[in-house]
């Protein structure tokens, strides 16, 4: 008895052409797509070699978005100052100037 392959009912993944998205509506949404997918990659790059990654990217509409591992403000200032502090001592400072200015807030 022989076995009859069904036909698929989608086209499976297709390339697409690397051009602007004429709708906004199909912009947009492509936008949040892609930004988790970015985001997830960034993740997965961080915990697999241990790298400390910055990301800032902007919606279609002009809204921020951003990832940091260990954190976005460590990595900022890490790269306009040059600083190599070890990322363990730039948190605790961070979390000791947010306790600061909730006692003193």
């Amino acid at each position: 008895m022989m076995m009859m392959r069904k036909k698929r009912r989608s086209m499976g993944r297709q390339k697409i052409a690397i051009k602007r998205i004429e709708s906004e509506e199909a912009r947009q949404v492509c936008f949040s797509k892609r930004r988790a997918g970015l985001f997830k990659k960034a993740t997965e790059l961080s915990i697999l070699c241990g790298a400390e990654i910055g990301i800032v990217v902007f919606s279609p509409a002009g809204k921020p978005f951003s990832f940091g591992h260990p954190s976005l403000d460590y990595i900022t200032r890490r790269f306009v100052g040059g600083t190599t502090i070890g990322c363990g001592v730039f948190i605790e400072g961070e979390k000791l100037h947010h306790l600061n200015q909730e006692y003193t807030g």
